[in-house]
């Protein structure tokens, strides 16, 4: 286990790649497109790069999320047993990602979550006092491949409106 400075709890709440348009089955079989898939290689290299491996992966079981996280956590050298795939995410709503997030388990101190919009931009909008300004002029605030880095003085299943702080936001698409 490793924990973070003065034994704070740290989420890293990650929007999958960019992912096809094209949907010939269902929402949920949607692929990473390549600039997806370098986008999730960048945000890896970027979290290794800053020492943010996290010690449990929750992700959302939809491909697209499924392969962000692969792209991630194999950068980041996480080991298999340390990523859970949680059915909830897809499709969740605040309640839902707060419950998830609940029942992760205490002893980890750096959880990395991996899922969708619009339900990771309102956990986001929840746990911060003041919520994350886009950077793009159609008010998406985690474009695909959006990091946010968050950090808070309680554990998982305490949890609340405006109990975190920013530390970060990176997006896959402007890193190097």
């Amino acid at each position: 286990m490793t924990k973070s400075k003065d034994n704070r709890y740290q989420l890293f709440v990650l929007r999958h790649g960019k992912a096809s348009d094209e949907v010939f089955g269902r929402d949920f079989d949607r692929s990473l497109t390549d600039k997806g898939i370098k986008q999730a290689e960048k945000i890896g290299a970027w979290m290794s790069s800053h020492d943010l491996k996290p010690d449990f992966v929750m992700t959302s079981p939809a491909k697209r999320a499924l392969m962000t996280t692969q792209i991630v956590t194999e950068k980041l050298n996480v080991e298999p047993q340390n990523i859970h795939i949680a059915s909830q995410i897809y499709d969740a709503d605040l309640d839902t990602l707060l419950e998830v997030l609940a029942n992760c388990p205490s002893p980890n101190h750096k959880v990395l979550l991996v899922g969708h919009n619009p339900s990771l931009e309102y956990l986001v909008d929840c746990l911060l006092s003041t919520p994350i300004t886009s950077v793009v002029a159609n008010d998406d605030r985690m474009l695909p491949a959006t990091l946010v880095h968050l950090e808070m003085n309680i554990n998982w299943s305490q949890l609340t409106a405006n109990c975190a702080q920013l530390v970060s936001i990176s997006h896959g698409k402007f890193l190097p």
